[in-house]
């Protein structure tokens, strides 16, 4: 208001000026009270406030990027107290994905390779292993119960089985839950009838980090071969993979 005011003033320059040192100096201490503010309260969800605190459209104090350290911190310490939290969980992918997105368009599982095999428990804790759906076109995807864009995904990949697993494709579903309870449970509720498997390590998960997810739902699609077909972001990219693979 006062450089609106001031506009046209002969001394318009040095009341500009003036107003942006006293603003640098404002905003410098907001950031030093809302970094004090949020490590004193680092097990609080109340530093989720301190860390979106948005000055106006766009314009946020601390950014995922610039300020990643603050926002490891606050993301290792409540993912593990608030796993089923939405505001922390939706912290947690912009992170992962503002974080790295380069280094996963650079990641060495890639469209081309061999896919890793693995095997690991089932929901009746049987062993189930990859490399025994051999021979069949294959969509790995990686989620968990506490992740809402899996969830939503859940729905599409229904539509997908339904569609494509009369000519040959299967679902195999890593989940990267800690609970076996709400793994199940999920299962149970968005009524995924395929194969399921789930090492109950959270983001600790050995296979996961095989095939370095850092964000989910991911999916990759796997052929016949046992050869990665394409590492796809979304039920588009996969349906139009499919409906070339699986024609009838």
């Amino acid at each position: 208001a006062i450089i609106r005011d001031s506009a046209g003033s002969p001394h318009y320059p040095e009341i500009k000026l003036e107003t942006d040192i006293k603003y640098r100096e404002a905003f410098r201490e907001l950031r030093t009270f809302s970094e004090d503010f949020i490590y004193r309260n680092d097990t609080s969800l109340i530093s989720l406030l301190a860390l979106s605190n948005e000055l106006g459209p766009g314009f946020f104090v601390f950014h995922p990027i610039k300020d990643r350290e603050i926002f490891l911190h606050v993301d290792s310490i409540l993912m593990l107290r608030y796993p089923d939290s939405d505001a922390v969980n939706k912290i947690h992918e912009q992170l992962q994905k503002l974080n790295y997105e380069k280094k996963l368009s650079e990641s060495q599982i890639s469209a081309g390779e061999k896919a890793p095999d693995f095997s690991i428990p089932g929901p009746h804790k049987e062993i189930v292993r990859l490399s025994d759906l051999s021979g069949k076109i294959v969509l790995l995807n990686f989620w968990a119960s506490w992740s809402k864009p899996s969830r939503d995904m859940n729905a599409e990949l229904k539509k997908i089985y339904g569609r494509y697993h009369s000519r040959g494709l299967e679902i195999f579903q890593l989940s990267l839950d800690k609970s076996y309870e709400n793994w199940i449970l999920a299962i149970n509720e968005d009524q995924l009838n395929w194969l399921h498997g789930s090492e109950l390590m959270f983001w600790n998960s050995e296979i996961a980090a095989k095939f370095e997810i850092r964000t989910l739902p991911t999916s990759f699609l796997i052929g016949k071969d046992g050869m990665i077909i394409c590492r796809c972001s979304d039920s588009s990219e996969l349906n139009e993979k499919l409906s070339a693979l699986l024609t009838q």
